[in-house]
């Protein structure tokens, strides 16, 4: 199985490895930063002992070749959210379940979307990870959407509802699952992963995530900082802020969510410098903006880059040389869409 390396795709790979481990099978897993497939990734899965090949929280659907040479040796099973580039099921031995394959054109996050999936097809099964499922989702920003299931699912627990996520103990577990790969990238992400898969129940992960805790503490620190910075140094060009992060953390993705919901009609735009690459981090909440289509067609046509996400959140990366080429774009096509 290989899984997203964020909240979501985090929760939805433990509901799935749960999920197998209760049938009784085992699972080699993974994490990858994004859904493209690097020549070493590749033949790790084509050698790989299992019969199957998951990909959770992915959207290798634009890699359809890859899938396909895959397929040729093994089952191949997608269990994604973003938006369809190819539907996979055309191919031999592939099964593409995506919400919008099914018609939902709403927002959904995988973590919810795997548990009602798996919830309907073995009623009770996994029903006592509904919490996991609600920190996923709130993770990937979808808690105006989901909030009745939320809500019924902290009643449940005999837990605390908040009109703000964050107030609640789905919120503060969001943060600490988030924490890894913010405060050790994908290694955290992993540690938070196996952390969460051997504690399954609230009172588990609360006793048994210390390490997660001491990571959040640091994180939050290191977001008040760049806030305070993104005041003082933000670029504004329209209704456009540009903010450089400096720091050694993979801070952007949620500075960029708390900046979005704060400045709700202004696109938010975050980069960061990694080695050669520039990582970028882009946030819409009016939705005004597709920012999925938009991050796609900026970075089209350059070496080494990658892009996707959803209208309201997307990302990608480019060669630190083509950076200023590429902002540039960003502004000449924001402003002929807005």
């Amino acid at each position: 199985m290989l899984f997203h390396i964020d909240t979501d795709g985090v929760c939805s790979g433990v509901l799935i490895n749960a999920f197998m481990e209760r049938l009784g099978k085992e699972m080699e897993f993974s994490l990858a930063i994004n859904p493209s497939f690097s020549k070493q990734v590749l033949e790790k899965i084509k050698n790989s002992p299992s019969d199957t090949a998951i990909f959770v929280d992915l959207s290798v659907d634009s890699s359809i070749e890859k899938i396909e040479e895959i397929a040729s040796k093994k089952k191949v099973i997608i269990m994604d959210h973003h938006a369809i580039t190819n539907n996979l099921n055309k191919i031999r031995n592939c099964y593409h379940f995506n919400p919008l394959l099914e018609g939902n054109e709403e927002y959904y996050p995988a973590s919810i979307y795997i548990f009602n999936l798996l919830n309907k097809e073995f009623p009770n099964f996994i029903e006592d990870l509904d919490w996991i499922a609600s920190v996923g989702l709130i993770g990937d920003g979808a808690f105006n959407i989901y909030k009745d299931f939320v809500k019924k699912t902290l009643k449940k627990y005999k837990l605390a509802f908040n009109k703000d996520p964050y107030l609640t103990k789905f919120g503060e577990f969001d943060k600490l699952v988030s924490s890894g790969r913010v405060y050790n990238g994908a290694k955290g992400a992993m540690k938070a992963f196996k952390i969460l898969s051997s504690n399954l129940t609230i009172k588990e992960f609360e006793k048994n995530s210390d390490i997660l805790k001491n990571w959040m503490k640091k994180v939050d620190a290191e977001i008040e900082k760049q806030l305070k910075q993104f005041k003082k140094e933000k670029e504004i060009f329209k209704d456009i802020y540009f903010f450089q992060i400096h720091s050694k953390m993979n801070i952007g993705s949620p500075i960029s969510s708390l900046l979005g919901s704060k400045y709700k009609h202004k696109t938010i735009i975050i980069y960061e410098n990694r080695g050669n690459i520039m990582k970028f981090h882009l946030r819409r909440t009016d939705g005004k903006q597709n920012l999925s289509k938009l991050a796609k067609e900026i970075v089209n046509g350059f070496e080494q880059s990658a892009a996707g996400g959803h209208v309201k959140a997307a990302g990608g990366h480019v060669l630190e040389k083509d950076w200023e080429i590429v902002k540039e774009r960003m502004k000449e096509v924001l402003t002929n869409n807005s």
